[in-house]
């Protein structure tokens, strides 16, 4: 085989690849601050844990870009890391003390919101944008 045969077949089979992939970016607003940093956790719809992203918080929110992500049902849950110990910083009863969040702006009264709410499907490249909870008023 000469050299462009074996260029194309090379191209021909990055492009498949490829294909089909797309990109979702989550814009987390209502941040207290631009302390720290906002860390998401991305599960697939079965609460497997994909990966974290870590993202930098300029002017109180954050823009997190996910590549490379195949077309589906995925659900992410954030909180916003003041103090970059890498995890999320509760009271003596276990309130969070740092902001969060959930994909869908998903919410519950007492304790994390049903799984289900927080499906969200991604078909295209998606933009998502969400507002941090703070739990100011049991925490001060």
């Amino acid at each position: 085989m000469n050299r462009f045969t074996v260029a194309f077949i090379l191209f021909s089979l990055f492009q498949i690849s490829v294909a089909g992939q797309v990109t979702l970016k989550v814009v987390i607003t209502n941040l207290q601050n631009n302390e720290g940093r906002v860390i998401l956790n991305l599960m697939d719809i079965n609460k497997k844990d994909i990966k974290a992203f870590y993202g930098k918080i300029v002017d109180k929110r954050c823009i997190l870009t996910i590549n490379n992500l195949k077309p589906g049902s995925y659900s992410f849950k954030y909180f916003h890391d003041k103090n970059n110990n890498n995890k999320i910083d509760t009271n003596f009863i276990g309130i969070p003390k740092e902001g969060f969040g959930f994909a869908n702006n998903a919410m519950n009264k007492f304790g994390p919101p049903d799984f289900k709410k927080t499906i969200f499907e991604v078909k295209l490249d998606t933009t998502l944008v969400c507002k941090a909870c703070y739990m100011k008023f049991l925490n001060d």
